[in-house]
């Protein structure tokens, strides 16, 4: 009785309810008909790792397998039609039903073995979207309770017979998806051709289908997926039969045309394509983005077709050569529609701009790509021309004798619609020339801006700037009319002349003597004081060329900082034996509109050298002690409303506390403190700099400690990486007073007050740098 079952279970295996017919025949790779009901050969069923398995592992709900079959193993088939295909199995302890869901698809290959990737490292599945399905949806249901300890065939139909022509060899992709998994991987184990290796791939997973796997990133590689999914390579064809039959004819197969309509690089959508083969016509309409599909039915495969597309507003279009298809071929024509022309007509008049007399014989030319038209205006100024590409975008020109080139973009015209486009032409005076030199107190003037502008008509101008020799020149083409002259410079004092007038085609030398702006009574300017203040721009600050807080005397971009200047004598000569009253700085605001308030101090005193000490040994610049400095601004509390400069410059104003006497005899080194909250942005604001003096400035800064807590480290008077050095002399001027009867600035040298760096009260006791009254160091009184 289990031998009639196991018979009726093999006869239910073969797919659905299609028997085999009389006149089909069969091909057995290897052993495959060698093997009995109940000849278990172990060593012939796949038995590495559990998914190293093909066609399929039931122990998971997913699973894909590609095999190679080559042509000389199918060389008995070559021509037929295939049928059907089965592999063998043996049930070692499989006692239900396991569903699962087939697919097969087949295609014929040049290769015989799979792609190995180097950079990958990985085997590659071939593409199967392109071969033919030859079983969909195949349901297996057996249940293998009464095939115990037995082997079995499991037989799969095709929905349609695959003809095989023999020329190449055969691929088939197969894969099974259910939820019911057997419990051990080796309840149904499928043997292997012993003739085959290295023919196969498959993969397991719960999680993934292969078709689902085809579809990742990670395709074609065998080891893509992640971790939930196994890949099995190299392994041996699974032990199979093919059933097949003779080809009583050619299958034919449905054919497909397919591609864009489109004009240039536009797509056409609407567009009509017909294919014509007698009283057979087929035709599709094009999408929005062009495209368009033909199906050719197969009783219609072996005809010869002519291609036509037709659209409004488009030439109708006719395929130079007639359109053939084979069986199942998948071919792709593109066409290429041109647009109808619709012309225009382009007129209008051409007149001069001086007295809108009419301007005759001016050659009007249109111009887009290869497509170009050209006329020529009469006697009244008048033309007209037929614009035959009206959909294109035109650049106009006219040229005329005695006028200047006139050029317009961008002409477009409504296809079939008459267009105006009148063109007024510049008049080409006899220009004349303007040139010489700019100097201001004798010296050449560089930057200077020299203007000219007609009296009767203030849009007529023409300007020159000067070079590093002064020089300038000035092309005037309306020579004829009668100029105004001014020449602006930051430094200098405005110059302007009336009644300029010139001789048409002539060079006119004009030299201009500018007086310096004086100094404002009692100060010394140092650097381009009034020029920056005027014209200065983000190029002459100090953010131009360092980082935000490379600038003295401040920068607002901490919250503390502090500066040390150093000024010669030979620059404050003016001021020798004179009392400094108060210090300007000058600054450029990009764009700070919040208020940066500050607390200042200022310290001064005169001293010997012209540069900040260098410590070799250390590789540091170091500060002058300021300990010892007269106090100039004890606390002067700064608004810091930097928003009323905004887009513009200013100047920092600051007041000494009382007058202070400079002897002249020395330099003056100027130490300067500032202490707020509020900080902005390093390209809001900065200050200018004069480039002439170089390494006249140091500075610090923090968003944590004042300048006084670094003067108390260990790291003074060291700078550390809270500080620069090397910065040129910030742009000042000085005020003064006469020097009667006022309080002479302290004199020194020093980098430190004293080698300790130890100050003590009256008492004994030690105490900082901020303080106040009298200190006894290495044995010295001091009055702070």
């Amino acid at each position: 009785m289990k031998k009639i079952n196991y018979i009726l279970t093999l006869l239910l295996l073969a797919v659905g309810v299609t028997w085999a017919k009389a006149d089909d025949q069969t091909l057995a790779l290897g052993n495959y008909d060698d093997l009995t009901a109940y000849d278990w050969d172990e060593n012939q069923t796949y038995q590495g790792s559990w998914w190293m398995v093909a066609p399929t592992q039931l122990q998971v709900k997913h699973t894909g397998a590609q095999i190679i079959y080559t042509k000389e193993q199918l060389a008995s088939m070559k021509g037929k039609e295939i049928k059907g295909i089965s592999f063998k199995y043996y049930n070692l302890a499989a006692f239900q039903a396991y569903p699962r869901t087939i697919n097969v698809w087949v295609k014929e290959i040049d290769d015989n073995a799979f792609v190995y990737n180097e950079a990958k490292k990985s085997y590659c599945y071939f593409e199967y979207s392109d071969a033919t399905k030859a079983a969909t949806d195949f349901t297996f249901d057996t249940d293998f309770v009464d095939a115990y300890n037995e082997n079995g065939d499991l037989a799969i139909n095709f929905n349609t017979p695959f003809a095989y022509s023999g020329e190449k060899n055969l691929l088939v992709t197969i894969t099974f998806d259910g939820e019911d998994v057997t419990d051990s991987s080796t309840d149904i184990e499928f043997y292997f051709n012993t003739d085959a290796p290295n023919l196969a791939m498959s993969t397991c997973s719960d999680n993934t289908t292969f078709a689902d796997f085809n579809e990742s990133e990670d395709w074609p590689y065998a080891n893509g997926g992640g971790s939930t999914i196994s890949h099995a390579t190299k392994l041996s064809q699974p032990l199979t039969r093919f059933t097949y039959q003779e080809a009583s004819k050619p299958v034919v197969k449905p054919a497909e045309l397919s591609g864009s309509v489109k004009c240039g690089e536009s797509a056409i959508a609407g567009a009509k394509v017909v294919l014509t083969s007698g009283e057979t016509s087929l035709e599709a309409t094009s999408d929005a983005e062009g495209a368009y599909t033909i199906n050719i039915p197969a009783e219609d495969i072996d005809k010869e077709y002519t291609l036509t597309a037709t659209a409004e507003g488009y030439d109708d279009y006719s395929a130079a050569e007639p359109v053939k298809f084979t069986s199942g071929e998948k071919k792709s024509l593109n066409i290429e529609m041109t647009k109808k022309d619709v012309p225009s007509e382009l007129s209008g008049k051409v007149k001069s701009n001086d007295d809108n007399a009419p301007v005759a014989g001016a050659v009007i030319t249109l111009t887009s790509g290869d497509n170009k038209y050209s006329t020529t205006s009469d006697e009244s100024g008048n033309y007209t021309m037929t614009v035959v590409k009206s959909e294109e975008t035109y650049t106009l020109t006219a040229k005329a004798e005695g006028y200047e080139d006139k050029t317009i973009a961008d002409v477009t015209f409504a296809p079939g619609e008459p267009k105006t486009q009148d063109i007024t032409m510049i008049k080409i005076d006899n220009p004349a020339t303007m040139q010489g030199k700019v100097t201001c107190n004798d010296e050449p003037v560089e930057g200077a801006v020299v203007r000219i502008a007609a009296k009767d008509n203030k849009y007529v101008t023409y300007s020159a700037t000067t070079t590093a020799d002064g020089s300038y020149s000035i092309k005037v083409v309306k020579s004829e009319k009668t100029y105004t002259l001014t020449v602006t410079d930051g430094e200098c004092e405005d110059y302007t002349e009336d009644n300029i007038t010139f001789t048409p085609g002539e060079t006119t030398t004009k030299n201009i003597s500018l007086t310096k702006t004086p100094e404002p009574e009692n100060s010394v300017t140092l650097g381009k004081y009034n020029k920056m203040l005027k014209d200065g721009t983000e190029e002459d600050v100090y953010e131009g060329h360092g980082f935000s807080w490379a600038a003295a005397p401040t920068n607002f971009t901490h919250q503390y900082t502090g500066s040390e200047i150093i000024y010669t004598k030979e620059q404050l000569a003016k001021m020798a034996g004179k009392a400094i009253t108060k210090v300007n700085f000058v600054f450029h605001n990009e764009s700070a509109y919040d208020a940066c308030p500050r607390t200042v101090k200022v310290w001064v005193k005169e001293i010997d050298s012209d540069a900040f000490d260098y410590d070799d040994k250390a590789g540091r610049y170091k500060f002058y002690e300021y300990e010892d400095a007269t106090v100039a601004i004890a606390g002067y509390e700064y608004e810091g409303e930097l928003y009323n400069y905004a887009g513009g410059n200013g100047e920092l104003e600051l007041t000494f506390d009382q007058p202070l006497n400079y002897s002249g005899d020395k330099n003056l080194l100027m130490a300067l403190t500032f202490e707020g909250e509020n900080t902005c942005n390093v390209l809001d604001f900065n200050f200018f700099y004069n480039p002439d003096m170089k390494k006249k400035a140091m500075s610090y800064f923090s968003d944590r400690y004042t300048f006084g807590d670094y003067a108390e480290t260990e790291d003074w008077p060291y700078l550390n990486d809270d500080c620069v050095n090397s910065l040129e002399q910030p742009v000042t001027r000085f005020f003064y007073t006469e020097a009667d009867g006022i309080v002479d600035i302290t004199t020194g040298n020093k980098t430190t007050v004293n080698a300790d760096g130890k100050a003590y009260n009256l008492a004994g006791q030690r105490v900082g740098k901020s303080y106040k009254g009298i200190t006894i160091q290495n044995g010295k009184k001091f009055v702070r």
